[in-house]
C-alpha cells in the first residue's frame, strides 16, 4: 500500500503540473512545472523525502529505459540528419564539454566557498 501512495503523489504532481502548464499563457512544459512543485512540497515540508522514495529510487534505477524511445526516433529520422550529421556531433561534443567545465567549475567554486566558511 505504501508504494501506491507514493506512485499516486509522484503522478498527481505530475498531472497538476500538466493542468498549470495548460492554463500558463506561454509555452512551459509541464514536467518542470511538476518538479518545481515537488520542490515546493519538499522545501516546505509538505512532502518528506521518505513519502515518495521508494518509487523515485525505482524511477531512477530503471531510468536508461525512458531514453529508448527517443533514440528509436532518432534512429527513424536518421535519413533526415544524414546529411548533417558531423555538425550535429560537433554540437553534442562541444555542449558536453561545456557542461562538463562549467558543472567542475562550479563543484570548485561551490568547495572553495565552503571551506572559507568553516575556516571562520
Amino acid at each position: 500500500m505504501k508504494i501506491l501512495k507514493q506512485i499516486t503523489i509522484v503522478f498527481l504532481l505530475c498531472w497538476l503540473g500538466e493542468v498549470i502548464s495548460a492554463l500558463l499563457p506561454f509555452a512551459f512544459p509541464g514536467s518542470i512545472v511538476a518538479m518545481l512543485l515537488l520542490l515546493g512540497c519538499l522545501s516546505t515540508s509538505l512532502l518528506r523525502i521518505e513519502d515518495i522514495s521508494g518509487f523515485a529510487g525505482f524511477l531512477l534505477a530503471n531510468m536508461a529505459f525512458f531514453f529508448i524511445p527517443a533514440g528509436v526516433s532518432i534512429l527513424d529520422s536518421f535519413g533526415a540528419i544524414q546529411n548533417d550529421l558531423l555538425p550535429i556531433l560537433a554540437v553534442i561534443v562541444l555542449s558536453t564539454l561545456i557542461t562538463a567545465a562549467v558543472t567542475g567549475g562550479s563543484i570548485l567554486l561551490i568547495t572553495k566557498l565552503q571551506k572559507r566558511g568553516s575556516a571562520r
